[in-house]
């Protein structure tokens, strides 16, 4: 069986989210199946063979699986995201596996899907965080990370990014939006005696980060993550919380498609210390469910929001903190005890359902098996999956 992953260099997140749904089928299937890695811009669907199966995520996942799908309907895809896309509502074919975030549906959005497809409704969305990535990522990371003798509290911030709607608008994170964040996290972490010369405050900015000119809305050229630069709102974030935080040291790691990024190895360094928090931005659901991992650690996940989050993004983050996975920056009265439950994974989730609808039906043995069935699902098969509870895993 050849499994293919159709990436994107343009979206990271996207991206590992196959790779996070990748580690899940191997571990689910016993036999050898063949993975690979192709990316959109080299995909050729003529070369799709009679029995491999396609994995797409994102947006611009849903118009590749159509066109797949015009010229090799019998080929299987499963398709993961984080958010309901406008695409949904302009392709004729869809994927035969969708998976969304329970969060990032409305009632009306699972009744369509179901008429189209079978629907995987998460909690959060597929990742490739875990003990054994994290410790690989930092034993190869060569940035410069902060020693836990000097700096026994340690602190990590992902910053934000802009973000669309689903309806396709794009929300910016702009320098007066970074200044204002980290005036609302210095405060918190102020509260709680972070400021302080035996404490570390890690940062790092995404793809996303700074991509976009808010007053013309096109993304800056050259792109700052590909040409070394600091985009300007990580640079005004920096600029606020160095003056805010001037007891603590901050490290920053900028991010730059052509390296690593710092986020599991800031992730394995706040785990490892005696104190820390561990602050995400709400417009990245796959920052947030990826978050998990530092809460199984014992460090409090801290949410706050900023001008790039859209309906979907703050859905996602209240259901967290309601839950208990999570909790929320503006509120002065949390205490930062973390949750001792886990979140579902995503991941485990459509690897399942992958299993049951893509592997058991071609075999004769369990052709009997009221396994989940193609196109439209019976009300059995597909709420099945719906979670019961939001659990982090």
């Amino acid at each position: 069986m050849k499994i293919l992953l159709l990436t994107n260099t343009n979206f990271v997140g996207d991206n590992n989210q196959l790779k996070g749904i990748q580690l899940a089928i191997q571990a689910k299937l016993k036999e050898q199946c063949e993975f690979q890695q192709i990316e959109e811009s080299e995909f050729d669907a003529n070369l799709l063979g009679e029995k491999d199966i396609v994995l797409v995520s994102g947006s611009h996942g849903l118009i590749i699986a159509d066109q797949i799908k015009q010229s090799k309907p019998g080929t299987k895809i499963v398709w993961s995201g984080h958010q309901y896309f406008d695409e949904f509502n302009s392709i004729k074919y869809f994927p035969d596996i969708v998976a969304l975030p329970g969060t990032a549906l409305s009632g009306s959005d699972k009744t369509e899907i179901k008429k189209r497809t079978q629907l995987i409704v998460t909690a959060g969305v597929s990742h490739c965080v875990n003990d054994q990535t994290v410790t690989e990522d930092h034993v190869k990371f060569k940035g410069d990370l902060p020693d836990h003798a000097r700096y026994p509290k340690q602190i990590g911030i992902i910053l934000a990014g802009d973000a669309p709607t689903t309806e396709g608008k794009m929300l910016f994170f702009n320098e007066e939006n970074a200044i204002k964040q980290a005036a609302i996290i210095s405060s918190r972490l102020k509260a709680y005696g972070y400021n302080a010369t035996d404490t570390a405050i890690m940062i790092t900015n995404g793809p996303r980060t700074g991509k976009h000119n808010p007053d013309t809305g096109n993304a800056h050229n050259p792109e700052p993550h590909r040409s070394g630069e600091v985009d300007a709102s990580s640079k005004a974030f920096l600029d606020a919380i160095n003056e805010e935080m001037n007891q603590s040291q901050v490290f920053f790691y900028n991010f730059q498609f052509d390296g690593p990024s710092a986020i599991k190895p800031m992730m394995k360094q706040v785990a490892d210390s005696q104190a820390g928090l561990w602050f995400v931005s709400s417009e990245s659901i796959s920052a947030l469910t990826e978050s998990s991992f530092v809460l199984e650690k014992g460090i409090p996940v801290v949410i706050y929001h900023p001008s790039s989050e859209n309906p979907a993004h703050l859905a996602h983050a209240k259901d967290a903190v309601n839950q208990g996975f999570a909790v929320d920056v503006a509120n002065e009265e949390i205490s930062f005890e973390p949750s001792k439950g886990k979140m579902e994974s995503a991941a485990t989730k459509i690897a399942e359902a992958f299993y049951q609808a893509l592997v058991l039906t071609k075999r004769p043995k369990v052709s009997s098996v009221n396994s989940t069935m193609y196109g439209t699902a019976a009300k059995s098969d597909a709420e099945s999956f719906e979670p019961t509870q939001y659990v982090y895993k």
